[in-house]
């Protein structure tokens, strides 16, 4: 269902109109709950980082892997990393990553060996 309505108050440079798009949610597919585990890196080759990123698209849960280049401190170029993953198990998931790095600094608190 869908409307559209245009108002009787003028305003100066704008547009008085509203439209409504409403959505009968009785057929759509239950909802997922998801997390997001954000991190930046700026210690590893690109092949490296990308080797890593595709292992990690590859593990149960996740949905998504997403890489974007940003600027760390003292200007230095790093890549921030978000990873969408199933909600039930965001732990498991930050485990695998830090497993894998060579940082002892960067494990998760309460992980350090």
């Amino acid at each position: 269902m869908s409307g559209l309505g245009f108002g009787s108050r003028k305003l100066p440079g704008l547009a008085n109109v509203l439209r409504v798009l409403a959505f009968d949610m009785t057929d759509a597919p239950a909802a997922e709950e998801v997390a997001l585990l954000a991190f930046e890196v700026d210690d590893q080759t690109a092949e490296d980082l990308a080797l890593g990123l595709e292992r990690l698209r590859a593990c149960d849960g996740v949905l998504d892997v997403v890489q974007s280049p940003v600027y760390g401190k003292k200007g230095r170029m790093a890549a921030q990393v978000q990873v969408l993953g199933a909600a039930a198990a965001p732990r498991d998931g930050s485990r695998r990553l830090f497993r894998r790095n060579h940082d002892p600094g960067g494990a998760p608190p309460g992980d350090r060996a």
